[in-house]
């Protein structure tokens, strides 16, 4: 089912387009370090597994692991052999509010970013259409976005009405410490060490959101498989070029 709609979705859409669509195999829960959002964590694998509240919005900055937590969800419905969708309204002048239709019928569907439908009459209709139709059909609906509903800046309050409605949760972002753990933990998942002084190296080096550390890790990952390298500062500058 859910290779069936995002088919059919992608005929609509350009191939650079149907990113919007697509999972990426390492946001998982496994993959995800908790840090302080470990109760978060237990509440969407309930989520994920049909149980409690039927609509969760997560909220957080940037970087915060909001993307990584809803592409996981859906990992977890589809290995569950039911039907799910992430779409991101991240480039949302790129799409048309069709890409909304006829999601009702699907297990789960998450919608990510969506501070950019804020202040576009008709995606905001078609989002307060879509809460409506998932939630008169009993399925779920997993929404994340930058700011508290109340502080999206939507213009319809039926909307805003909506997005508070069963739990909200916010994204806590990961200190310098835990960085570090989830950089040592995705290491020994690979198979290689990482130690304190390269891990700190990243860090101090990188861009500090753990999108970007843990892009620059699947880099290094990468790099050591194809030259057989083990990771050490030095090797970590040429890779990356920093």
């Amino acid at each position: 089912m859910f290779d069936d709609v995002q088919k059919a979705m992608q005929t609509e859409l350009s191939p650079q387009l149907s990113l919007g669509l697509e999972l990426s195999h390492a946001y998982t829960f496994q993959n995800f370090y908790p840090g302080k959002n470990e109760q978060l964590i237990h509440t969407l694998e309930s989520f994920a597994n049909n149980q409690g509240e039927k609509f969760i919005y997560l909220c957080g900055a940037e970087g915060a692991g909001k993307t990584h937590l809803l592409q996981a969800a859906c990992h977890h419905v589809l290995e569950c052999q039911h039907s799910a969708i992430y779409v991101s309204l991240s480039q949302l002048h790129h799409y048309a509010e069709a890409i909304l239709d006829n999601l009702h019928n699907l297990s789960l569907v998450c919608i990510d970013d969506v501070q950019n439908a804020a202040g576009h009459e008709l995606w905001e209709e078609r989002l307060f259409v879509l809460f409506n139709e998932i939630y008169n059909h009993k399925g779920r609906l997993l929404i994340a976005g930058d700011k508290l509903p109340n502080q999206l800046g939507m213009k319809l309050n039926d909307l805003v009405s909506r997005l508070n409605w069963g739990l909200t949760f916010k994204v806590q972002v990961l200190d310098d410490a835990e960085k570090i753990a989830a950089l040592k933990q995705q290491a020994y998942q690979a198979g290689l060490v990482l130690s304190d002084e390269v891990a700190q190296f990243l860090i101090a080096r990188v861009k500090r959101d753990m999108g970007s550390l843990l892009q620059a890790f699947t880099t290094l990952n990468q790099a050591s498989i194809t030259e057989k390298h083990r990771l050490t500062v030095p090797f970590v500058k040429k890779v990356l070029g920093i």
